[in-house]
């Protein structure tokens, strides 16, 4: 096994780890099939591990699990002899947030702000689809981008503008920033009458996700735009949360929805991701740094 640039997994035990770990790694290798026999010696690498049958069971469980969620847009699968991987453009979505999860490189030289309107782009993608044919938003996160104003009140004026909707009792202070909103996403109906579904999403690719799941308040938004009744908040990242992860419960406690990457992945299934272009050829780029080039 040559050098691959990965934040690889620390505990045996860690199903999610060692299967972005095999799956980046196929990536990068440029490997269609690895055995039980090879991801045995990876594991023995990574270890020193004499013997890792039981790692072996739990991370082809686990691309099992993600196979059945993620389905068309995940391009690992396993018959139960290794993992193979097949090469599509349909995995786009996938591979982005997968190389996001664990690139090295892109940790260790913090190049968030590269990333950060992709991310964003995607997730918008994800809600209109989530919110069904009609659906609209926009990305409203700092730097602001597209048609949103840089100054954050002149930013507001905008989205109510954009959703139709009247001013809040508060008053939004001139600075710039987004204060925790990175993506909006509604769902209006044709009388022009407000009284439908606003989604407010926080997204991040930063590792201590689970704290960004209060970056964004629905009485802080309330005061600055008449939603009415609170508007539904959702929690974006690019990670797999384990099943048995102890965040969940405390998460949807937090935001009415949890959108990780095979939850993201199931909402891209027939959608043309507007930014596709640049993130295939990011991926492209992020995968010969975690090869080694420079």
């Amino acid at each position: 096994m040559g050098t691959v640039l990965l934040l690889g997994p620390t505990d045996l035990d860690d199903e999610v780890s060692l299967a972005d770990w095999l799956e980046a790694t196929m990536v990068v290798e440029n490997r269609e099939f690895v055995s039980r026999a090879r991801i045995r010696k990876y594991l023995r690498a990574v270890f020193a591990d004499d013997q890792p049958d039981v790692p072996v069971e739990i991370l082809l469980g686990e691309v099992a699990r993600r196979s059945r969620h993620a389905q068309r847009l995940y391009p690992f699968w396993t018959d139960g002899s290794g993992v193979r991987y097949t090469r599509s453009l349909a995995a786009t979505p996938y591979l982005f947030m997968l190389c996001l999860s664990v690139s090295k490189p892109y940790r260790d030289e913090h190049r968030y702000k590269d990333t950060d309107e992709l991310f964003d782009s995607l997730v918008l993608d994800a809600l209109k689809s989530y919110l069904g044919r009609g659906g609209q938003g926009v990305r409203f996160g700092s730097p602001g981008s597209g048609r949103r104003p840089a100054n954050f009140r002149d930013g507001i004026t905008w989205l109510r503008q954009e959703m139709n909707l009247g001013p809040g009792a508060g008053r939004p202070r001139p600075r710039s920033g987004d204060s925790g909103l990175d993506v909006i996403a509604w769902r209006p109906f044709r009388d022009g009458h407000s009284a439908y579904i606003v989604v407010l999403a926080q997204c991040t690719v930063q590792l201590n996700w689970p704290v960004k799941a209060r970056d964004v308040t629905e009485d802080t938004w309330r005061g600055w735009i008449d939603f009415a009744k609170d508007p539904h908040l959702a929690l974006a990242i690019p990670f797999v949360i384990p099943q048995s992860s102890r965040h969940w419960d405390e998460l949807r406690r937090d935001v009415h929805t949890i959108l990780d990457r095979l939850r993201l992945a199931e909402l891209l299934e027939d959608v043309s991701l507007k930014a596709e272009a640049k993130i295939q050829q990011w991926i492209a780029s992020e995968v010969h740094r975690m090869g080694g080039a420079a």
